[in-house]
């Protein structure tokens, strides 16, 4: 009988921990999700885009989700023309003012990583080597793409020229595809905060994971209707 009553107790108080665990696990979401959700709405419905308050607004959503310590510190002036003189081309004010914010960071979206300047210029180089070796008709990595995103043999690459706006491609090495992402570094940006905000990138225990629906919708907000053509073709 005495060991009945105590397999009893034993039982009801891992059920009690259990039940423990699931409540704080419960509040610590609700929480995080609170303070997502009251954090950058300002941002979102203003008609003049900031870029530095979508910045702002990234560091905070990542220090609330906890991968705050997987960002670099951003890049500083020598070292950005150090880098910059390695390449054929200017890089564009919107994409040094990525870099400035930060010098790569480890899960910056789902499954990509935003690479560090000194990777994106070696990454240039061996992509144009590699086209050079190839000798095609047609370049599907253009002498002017620098990757700033990468996750395998997949980039988002940016468009660097004397355009106000640079355009972001995807590039798939194995299938030699290109295809416009996004028309400006801004609207990716407004897009990856959006979807941070919704809960369409959401962390799955230590890493960032995606709401494939939820996503394509967010996405809807912001792009042109060519855009979308290409992602109902892509589906």
């Amino acid at each position: 009988m005495r060991e009945r009553q105590l397999k009893m107790i034993l039982q009801y108080s891992i059920l009690s921990v259990l039940i423990l665990v699931l409540l704080f696990t419960s509040y610590s979401f609700l929480y995080k999700s609170h303070e997502l959700n009251n954090l950058p709405r300002k941002v979102m419905n203003n008609t003049q885009i900031n870029r530095q308050n979508l910045l702002n607004d990234l560091d905070r959503i990542y220090k609330n989700i906890g991968i705050n310590e997987q960002s670099k510190e951003g890049v500083n002036n020598s070292e950005f023309q150090k880098l910059e003189k390695e390449l054929p081309f200017k890089i564009p004010q919107d994409v040094q003012e990525l870099y400035k914010w930060h010098n790569g960071v480890e899960q910056f979206i789902p499954a990509f990583e935003f690479l560090s300047l000194q990777d994106a210029v070696a990454d240039y180089k061996r992509m144009i080597k590699f086209e050079n070796e190839m000798k095609n008709d047609e370049r599907f990595w253009k002498d002017n793409y620098l990757p700033i995103l990468q996750f395998d043999d997949s980039f988002l690459v940016a468009e660097c020229n004397s355009r106000s706006d640079t355009k972001i491609y995807s590039v798939w090495l194995e299938g030699s595809y290109t295809a416009k992402e996004y028309e400006s570094i801004d609207q990716m940006l407004q897009i990856i905060v959006d979807a941070y905000i919704s809960g369409a990138y959401y962390m799955n225990y230590n890493y960032l994971d995606e709401n494939v629906i939820l996503l394509q919708r967010v996405k809807r907000k912001y792009l042109s209707d060519e855009q979308i053509n290409q992602i109902d073709l892509r589906w």
